[in-house]
């Protein structure tokens, strides 16, 4: 595939691959030696389908040593991955895939889906005959310029879409938040999210441009039942993870000792705040996208103040909005455009924004407050509903974890609010009537929702929950429950 970008004139970007600049501490050896044969078997499949530089290889898998394997080796001949969600069904993944037409789709799961390009699967069978110590050559040669990475937006509410970054918008990304925590070299960051989500991606470039050391747990909690050095580790987390982990008081006492606790992903409930707050850890919050290679936003200290807000504004990123109250942004980071019809579409306006779909205002110190997404809203009885404002009232409740409200298709007002609730508390009628009366006393009228239900168990939810497939499920719940 060729791509054509315009050049960037900045100053020459370090390169992440020097020898001793990429730092990866595995805490299974085990995973090591399997990063070692993967990239011995990525390099042999390369070959074998003469992928060169500017070529696209589809990643997707969520064990970070064949991944790794295989996006070093992608930028080792400048191919380009583009990294798949493996929580994808399988026809979904083909039906994507066909629209790019790769040259080679690496994955770790089983995959019998049609398709008219070759696919390896990289399971520890199909690597355990291999020699890890008979590497390639690893000279990756980066240009500010060159295609980097294609990410997908989540497609909460929609379609995904194919997010192309180049090398700088990753290494601006990466420096903004660095500088934010007066990162060193001393500092370790830990693989805490998702390679195929934006966050988890932008943790390998800090610690590669900045030359600081990225652990690769099993789970976070083999990290946290070990020993450490906890005192110079960051963490990035969804509110999700970090609630289930304070829930074990000596996982508290490591995460109090850490560097910085970075949340985002979603509204963080007022609930898990104050906790935080409780707990003295050092906890940010933020606000980010795709498009602008992860984080925006994030707070200068974890004070409850800060804490209620984003934060303001990172170095080389731009931040506005514009007359109907849509957040815009620009800057270093922001990607090129979307991979469609083999071409990068730019997608912004003709100042340069990028028109995100949320919403939100700055307040009077020049933090962001984000009120939620532009197209979650609905209309029930002719007012408009902003799910996010009920699911912020609903998590004032100290046993309410998670709440996303979505609308279903009602004769008399169009559409009514549906919740579903995640809890610690146990799921009965005294705590519905809870709800109830909570949302009675702090929502208007029609932001009251009609029905409450448990988070389904058959959608799965890996760091952000469908919408979309949370609404088209309340609707068959709330006709059966009118029945």
């Amino acid at each position: 595939m060729k791509w054509s970008f315009d050049s960037i004139a900045e100053p020459n970007l370090p390169n992440p691959f020097q020898p001793g600049h990429l730092k990866i501490k595995w805490l299974n050896p085990q995973w090591e030696d399997r990063f070692l044969k993967a990239i011995v078997k990525v390099n042999q499949l390369f070959q074998e389908y003469k992928i060169r530089k500017g070529d696209l290889v589809a990643v997707s898998g969520e064990q970070l040593p064949q991944i790794f394997a295989a996006l070093m080796m992608a930028w080792n001949t400048g191919a380009v991955p583009m990294l798949i969600n493996p929580h994808w069904k399988s026809h979904h993944i083909a039906d994507v895939l066909s629209r790019f037409n790769p040259k080679l789709f690496l994955h770790l799961n089983p995959f019998e889906e049609n398709i008219s390009f070759p696919h390896f699967q990289l399971t520890d069978e199909n690597l355990a005959h291999l020699n890890g110590n008979q590497l390639p050559d690893f000279r990756p040669q980066i240009n500010l310029s060159d295609p980097a990475t294609i990410l997908f937006t989540s497609g909460s509410t929609g379609v995904p879409k194919a997010v192309v970054h180049q090398w700088s918008q990753h290494y601006f990304s990466a420096a903004g938040i660095v500088q934010h925590f007066n990162l060193t070299p001393e500092h370790a960051w830990m693989a805490s999210l998702p390679i195929f989500h934006t966050g988890g991606l932008a943790i390998f470039f800090r610690c590669a441009f900045f030359g600081m050391t990225m652990i690769v747990p099993e789970s976070m909690e083999q990290w946290l039942s070990g020993t450490g050095p906890f005192e110079h580790t960051v963490y990035s987390f969804v509110p999700t993870q970090l609630w289930r982990l304070i829930q074990h008081p000596d996982y508290v006492e490591k995460l109090r000792r850490s560097k910085a606790i970075l949340l985002g992903g979603s509204h963080v409930p007022d609930s898990l705040l104050q906790e935080c707050i409780n707990l003295n850890l050092p906890v940010y919050t933020s606000y980010g996208s795709t498009e602008m290679a992860s984080t925006i936003c994030c707070t200068a200290s974890s004070s409850v103040n800060d804490l209620q807000t984003a934060g303001k504004v990172l170095p080389y990123r731009e931040i506005c909005t514009d007359d109907h109250g849509e957040i815009l942004v620009r800057g270093k980071t922001l990607f090129v455009g979307y991979l469609e019809n083999e071409k990068v579409v730019p997608a912004v306006d003709e100042n340069g924004w990028f028109h995100t779909g949320d919403s939100g205002e700055q307040d009077e110190k020049g933090r962001w407050i984000i009120s939620g997404r532009i197209d979650n809203m609905f209309i029930s009885g002719g007012e408009n509903i902003q799910p996010e404002i009920i699911e912020k009232v609903l998590m004032r409740l100290p046993e309410i974890s998670e709440a996303i409200v979505v609308p279903v298709e009602d004769t008399e007002y169009g559409h009514r609010p549906v919740a579903f609730i995640s809890t610690t508390a146990e799921w009965n009628q005294d705590l519905i009537d809870k709800l109830k009366s909570h949302a009675k006393k702090f929502l208007p009228g029609l932001f009251r929702p009609v029905a409450y239900f448990p988070f389904p168990r058959n959608i799965k939810n890996h760091l952000k929950w469908s919408r979309k497939e949370l609404a088209e499920y309340a609707g068959r719940l709330y006709q059966e429950n009118i029945k």
